[in-house]
C-alpha cells in the first residue's frame, strides 16, 4: 500500500516566487461514520490498520519488539488443554490464541469468529479473524468483514483510496452465550480513554519514530543504489550552451570525475558573464553524525512506546548495555512483572470463556519463559532447592510430562529413602567407631575359649552358672563336661591362695568360612566400618558387654547387629543376611 500522507507539509502562504510551508504534524486517525453505511471508518480513508501493517513490516525495530512481545505473552501456550484441535482447518487452540496475541500487540485488539452447532449445545469452532478485515459499527453490536475496504487509484497506479461499497461484506452480530445460533464474533479492544469503536496500539505514541525509522532506511538504501545521490553543484556563468554542448560537456567532465560508485553532481549553466564557475556542496555538514545521532533518538522513543524495559530481551543491542547474565535476568523480572503477567492474565481469562463453551475443561494457564536457558549452576539449584523441584524442572525443559511414570516416580522414592538410610547409617557407624575406641581395651591374660557370637544371642545375659561351666570346660580341655559346681570346688588355685579371675569380653573377628585370600582384598573388600573394626580387635583391643549394651542405648540402634551388611557366597548368587566378620565372646582368666 502506498505509505501514509498525514506528515506531508502544507502550503499556507504564496507571493510571488516564494512559498511558505507549513509541516503537519502527525494526526491521530478519526474514526467517522459515512452517510449511507453501517461501519464507521478506520481512520479517513479507512485504511489505519494497514498503515500499522505497513509499519509493522517495515520497521526491523518495530517488528522485533512486536514479535517479540507476543513471544512472551504467549509463552509456553496452555500445556496439553491448549493442543484441542477447535476449526475444521485443524488449528489447535494455542495456534488460534498465538494470532490473537500478536493482534493484540499490533493493533490492541483482536477478533474471533466463533461458530455454534446446529443443536446451539456448544461451539463448534474457533477461528481467528484478520484484524485488518474487520470493521465495526459504532457501539460495537455489528461487526463487518471485507477483504476491499481500499481500492487502487484509477488513475495512480499503486495508490489506494477508500473504498465505500465492497461486494464481499459479511456482517456479524457479537458473542452471545445465551444466542447459541450461527456465526458470531468475539472481540476484544483495550480500554483507551475517549475512544469509542476502535483502539489504538498502545506504542501509538511512539508512531512517527517507527515511521522515522523507516525513513532513515529509506535513505540510506535509496542513497547506496543511487550512488548517495548528488552531493555537488557545478555552476557555469558564462552563459548558457546549446543542449548539444551541454551534454558533450557533461560527458567529459562524466569521464573525467566519475566512476561506478562515485558521488553524483548537478551542472548548472547560468547567463552571468563576469563569474566563471565554481563548485557548490549540496549535503549539510556532518550528515552521516546527525542522522546516528537521529537514529538514536528514534530508537529509544520506539522502546519507550512499547513499555521496553531491555532491549536486549529482544536481541536489540544497545550502546551502554553490558548484556551480561545478571543484567538480562533483573529487566527479564521486570518486564514479566509490569507487562507480561498481566497480558496473560487478560489472555487466560478471555480465550477461557470461549474454551469452556467449547467444552474445554480445566482452567487454562500460559506457561511463561524465560530469555536464557538455566539461570542457576546445576550445583547451586542440588544445594538449594528440593529434588522434586528439580526433577519438574528438567522434565518441563525436555517437554516431558511426569505424571506419565508414576513406577519412576515411586522409584525415585525408594531411591532416595534408600540413600537416607545410608547416610544415617554411615553417620551412625562413624560415631559408634569412635565410642568404641575411647571404651575399648587392651587386656592381659589367657584367652581360655573364644567362640562366635550371633547377634540375637548376644542379648541373652549369660548366668554366672553358664560362665563356671565354659571356664571350667576351658581349663580341664574337655568338652565332655556339664555339670555345674561351685566355683571353689571347681577351679584351680593360685599360689598365692586366691582364685583366678576370669573375664568375659568381646572381639571383632572373621569368619571361619572366609578364605585367607578373601580377607579385604581388591576383589573382595571389605566396608569402611570392619576395616576399623578389625584394626582395633587385631591391636588386642576388647571391650565388655556393658560397654556395648551402654553405648546401645545412646544411639537408639544394636550395635551387635552393625556387623552386619550383605555378603554374597563366591561363584553364586546367592546373598546372605551378614558381611565376613563376627562378634567373638572371649573368657580370658588371670
Amino acid at each position: 500500500m502506498k505509505k501514509n500522507t498525514n506528515t506531508l507539509p502544507k502550503a499556507v502562504f504564496s507571493a510571488g516566487n516564494i512559498t511558505i510551508l507549513k509541516m503537519a504534524a502527525h494526526d491521530v486517525p478519526s474514526f467517522k461514520e459515512i452517510q449511507g453505511k453501517e461501519w464507521v471508518l478506520y481512520g479517513k480513508k479507512n485504511e489505519y490498520p494497514l498503515y500499522l501493517l505497513d509499519l509493522y513490516n517495515r520497521s526491523s525495530k518495530h517488528n522485533a519488539i512486536v514479535n517479540g512481545k507476543a513471544k512472551y505473552v504467549f509463552g509456553q501456550g496452555f500445556g496439553k488443554d491448549g493442543e484441542e484441535i477447535v476449526n475444521s482447518d485443524n488449528e489447535t487452540l494455542n495456534e488460534v490464541t498465538t494470532k490473537c496475541i500478536l493482534d493484540c500487540e499490533l493493533f490492541s485488539g483482536f477478533y474471533m469468529e466463533i461458530i455454534w452447532e446446529r443443536a446451539g449445545n456448544k461451539i463448534a469452532e474457533i477461528r481467528h479473524m484478520d484484524y485488518s478485515d474487520m470493521r465495526s459499527n459504532k457501539d460495537n453490536t455489528e461487526f463487518y468483514w471485507s477483504e476491499k475496504w481500499t481500492r487502487e487509484h484509477r488513475d495512480n497506479p499503486g495508490e489506494f483510496i477508500r473504498n465505500d461499497n465492497p461486494d464481499d461484506v459479511k456482517t456479524y452480530k457479537p458473542y452471545e452465550e445465551n444466542d447459541k445460533t450461527g456465526a458470531q464474533i468475539f472481540f476484544y479492544k483495550a480500554y483507551r480513554p475517549g475512544l469509542k469503536t476502535y483502539p489504538l496500539p498502545e506504542y501509538q505514541g511512539a508512531v512517527v519514530h517507527i515511521d522515522i525509522d523507516i525513513q532513515i532506511g529509506d535513505y540510506w538504501n535509496n542513497a547506496i543504489h543511487n550512488g548517495f545521490s548528488a552531493s555537488h553543484i557545478i555552476n557555469f556563468y558564462n552563459g548558457i550552451p546549446t543542449e548539444k554542448e551541454q551534454q558533450r560537456l557533461e560527458e567529459k567532465i562524466g569521464a573525467k570525475l566519475t566512476g561506478a560508485r562515485s558521488k553524483k553532481y548537478v551542472l548548472n549553466f547560468t547567463d552571468l558573464k563576469d563569474k566563471g564557475s565554481d563548485v557548490q556542496k549540496l549535503e549539510p555538514e556532518d550528515l552521516d553524525r546527525h542522522l546516528q545521532i537521529l537514529n538514536e533518538t528514534v530508537q529509544q522513543e520506539i522502546f519507550t512506546g512499547h513499555h521496553v524495559t531491555s532491549p536486549m530481551l529482544f536481541g536489540i543491542k544497545t550502546s551502554g548495555q553490558l548484556g551480561g547474565r545478571s543484567e538480562l535476568i533483573e529487566a527479564n523480572e521486570l518486564f514479566q512483572n509490569i507487562y507480561v503477567t498481566p497480558k496473560q492474565q487478560l489472555f487466560e481469562k478471555l480465550i477461557g470463556i470461549v474454551a469452556k463453551a467449547k467444552g474445554i475443561k480445566g482452567e487454562l494457564k500460559l506457561g511463561k519463559i524465560e530469555p536464557i536457558g538455566y539461570i542457576f549452576s546445576e550445583s547451586i539449584m542440588v544445594k538449594y532447592l528440593p529434588e522434586r523441584a528439580i526433577s519438574e524442572m528438567v522434565a518441563q525443559r525436555m517437554g516431558v510430562d511426569l505424571t506419565k511414570y508414576p513406577e519412576h516416580e515411586q522409584e525415585r522414592e525408594d531411591k532416595k529413602e534408600a540413600e537416607n538410610t545410608k547416610k544415617f547409617k554411615k553417620e551412625t557407624e562413624d560415631r559408634v567407631i569412635l565410642e568404641l575406641r575411647k571404651r575399648g581395651k587392651k587386656r592381659g591374660g589367657k584367652v581360655l575359649k573364644s567362640r562366635p557370637v550371633e547377634w540375637v544371642y548376644s542379648k541373652h545375659k549369660q548366668t554366672e552358672e553358664e560362665l563356671i561351666t565354659f571356664a571350667k570346660d576351658a581349663i580341664t580341655k574337655d568338652p565332655s563336661i556339664v555339670s555345674i559346681s561351685p566355683p571353689s570346688a571347681t577351679l584351680p588355685k593360685r599360689a598365692e591362695g586366691k582364685a583366678p579371675s576370669i573375664d568375659v569380653v568381646y572381639a571383632y573377628a572373621w569368619r571361619d568360612a572366609i578364605p585367607v585370600d578373601e580377607r579385604d582384598t581388591d576383589d573382595h573388600p571389605s566396608r569402611e566400618f570392619c576395616v576399623e573394626m578389625m584394626e582395633m580387635s587385631e591391636a588386642g583391643m576388647t571391650w565388655t558387654r556393658e560397654d556395648i549394651d551402654s553405648l546401645e542405648n545412646e544411639i537408639g540402634t544394636s550395635v551387635w547387629e552393625m556387623r552386619g551388611g550383605w555378603m554374597t557366597k563366591g561363584g553364586t548368587d546367592i546373598h546372605l543376611p551378614y558381611c565376613r566378620h563376627i562378634w567373638t565372646q572371649q573368657v580370658i582368666i588371670n
